[in-house]
């Protein structure tokens, strides 16, 4: 096993330890990762950023507009053929950001998925270990 899948691992069930099932922990959680990779995030994934903060920080109910930086996101990565190109880190982290712009989850099992999405892809971009464990409290 190499360093790296044992990072991965560690955080992977740092991230379960931290939330649970807790899908807003979860959210505030990313969105705290996110800031490790925001010079990776498209301008376009920063604005959907602080519409998610609304949201997750503030507690403003604004679905719509999560959707619409969703779709937003989304479009400008199949302009792009984004979703093709998975070792570009601008890519990879959009993909990261569009994970904060769910205001429910859908499925029973979101949480846990998005976990091992999230963490996995994460230290694909960064290698900010002690920063992200900093943030998951271990």
């Amino acid at each position: 096993m190499t360093d790296k899948t044992q990072y991965v691992d560690h955080a992977v069930e740092a991230f379960e330890q931290a939330v649970g099932s807790d899908f807003k922990k979860f959210n505030l959680l990313m969105l705290e990762c996110l800031n490790i990779i925001r010079n990776d995030i498209p301008e376009v994934g920063i604005r959907a950023i602080e519409e998610a903060k609304k949201h997750w920080h503030d507690g403003v109910d604004n679905s719509e507009e999560l959707l619409s930086e969703r779709r937003k996101c989304w479009k400008y990565l199949d302009d792009r053929h984004g979703m093709l190109l998975t070792d570009s880190n601008e890519y990879i982290a959009l993909r990261l950001v569009i994970c904060v712009l769910y205001p429910e989850p859908t499925t029973i099992d979101f949480v846990s998925e998005s976990i091992d999405f999230f963490v996995e892809n994460l230290m694909r971009i960064t290698e900010e270990y002690e920063a992200i464990f900093l943030i998951l409290g271990g």
